[in-house]
């Protein structure tokens, strides 16, 4: 009887085991780049604070800097996905101080940037919930740069739930971020007593969707200095309330409003866009306004500020900063913005033409971001280029990549 039931055991593990597809990833990037012009240089410190246009000024690198990436990735029974992807690019130093090299031409090892992976989680998903739990990108909201919650960041480190209750669904988010503190800061909070290192916040969002509408109440509660309680998924310190709305009718129509509830700065946003069929293409043109108050995002006390932190270790040349990503509007707070998107595609090609105009804190913003993916047999090709003025910093880059991912199935 034992041998039998060893034997039914050791059956369905075989049984279980054969409906998992398991693959080794691979992706190379090889690319060839003009630098038409570019003055900007990350700093070479340490532990050192890198705000809003530091911020914007790196996402260049983090996007075009790839050198390959190497990992696994699983599924079962389309419910439940895992992956974790080693993608290894140039650090933000190594990228700005000397060139985008691919990984054939790579001049020294340690010019790879050890912020990985960016994009690695556990996922299961059913009918009427999905769970996922990794370093991930989150967007809430129909804008292209929501004011609550963005995906301007890199990656969050989050566990993300989703419900679906008939017409209504819900979303909870756990986000977690680096807690560590510039020389000053630590200064500030050691002025002010004892404190604990930490930096979470707890995101939900109720909304409703049908055919032509769509509505949603969110909620961003951000705790500081201290482990998270059951009363923080209600209201924290600081955070944000907000609500945003779509119409789906012959041109699509959506707004954005947030208040920060610790000191009542508010923020709005509005836009529209129309998808238009021609020629077995897809064409989606795009404008918005952005109105973003001063010190909505901000806060005397480093740990209430309502950014997400990144940490970047860079080797050669040597730093370690700290990248932060305001949780909603990507240029940050006394911001007035005009944003315009032309998106194209079909089945083997996607164009997208990014343009914004306006001014932040730091001044004025004239930003062209073009992309455009070709579909190959073998591999993808990349065109990408960027025309930034931010204040007094300039970006003119153009790139070519020819990229190829390979799964091989175990």
């Amino acid at each position: 009887m034992k041998r039998i039931i060893i034997l039914m055991i050791i059956m369905i593990n075989i049984t279980i085991y054969s409906q998992f597809q398991n693959y080794i990833y691979i992706g190379t990037d090889i690319k060839y780049e003009n630098r038409i012009k570019n003055d900007y240089k990350p700093s070479h410190g340490w532990y050192e604070n890198q705000w809003i246009n530091d911020s914007i000024l790196r996402d260049y690198s983090v996007y075009n800097a790839k050198l390959i990436s190497i990992g696994f990735k699983s599924q079962y029974d389309k419910k439940f996905y895992a992956q974790f992807i080693a993608d290894l690019r140039l650090s933000e130093t190594a990228y700005y101080n000397y060139k985008n090299y691919n990984i054939y031409n790579l001049k020294d090892i340690t010019y790879i940037s050890l912020d990985f992976p960016t994009n690695s989680y556990l996922n299961y998903k059913e009918k009427n919930y999905e769970i996922t739990l990794g370093r991930t990108k989150i967007k809430s909201g129909n804008l292209i740069y929501p004011i609550t919650l963005s995906n301007n960041a890199p990656y969050y480190d989050n566990l993300n739930i989703k419900i679906k209750l008939n017409k209504i669904n819900y979303q909870m988010a756990f986000i977690s971020s680096f807690p560590f503190l510039s020389k000053q800061e630590y200064e500030y909070k050691f002025s002010k007593g004892n404190f604990s290192a930490y930096r979470n916040d707890i995101f939900q969002k109720i909304y409703h969707e049908d055919q032509n509408f769509e509505y949603a109440l969110q909620i961003l509660n951000h705790i500081a200095g201290r482990l998270p309680s059951p009363l923080d998924i209600v209201k924290s310190e600081t955070g944000l309330l907000s609500t945003y709305i779509k119409y789906k009718t012959f041109i699509n129509m959506y707004a954005e409003y947030t208040i920060n509830y610790s000191n009542l700065k508010s923020s709005f946003a509005f836009g529209m866009n129309k998808t238009f069929d021609i020629l077995n293409l897809q064409i989606t043109p795009t404008i918005e306004y952005y109105n973003i108050s001063k010190n909505i995002y901000h806060d005397e006390d480093p740990y209430k500020q309502l950014y997400y932190r990144g940490f970047s270790l860079s080797n050669t040349p040597p730093a370690r900063l700290m990248f932060n990503y305001p949780f909603g509007f990507k240029y940050g707070e006394d911001s007035n913005m005009i944003a315009m998107n032309l998106n194209i595609e079909n089945k083997n090609l996607k164009i997208s033409i990014q343009y914004d105009n306006g001014k932040n804190k730091e001044g004025k913003i004239n930003n062209l971001n073009l992309n455009t993916y070709i579909k190959l047999k073998y591999g993808d090709i990349k065109l990408s280029y960027i025309n930034l003025n931010l204040n007094e910093k300039h970006q003119n880059i153009l790139s070519i990549h020819y990229i190829f991912d390979l799964d091989i199935q175990l």
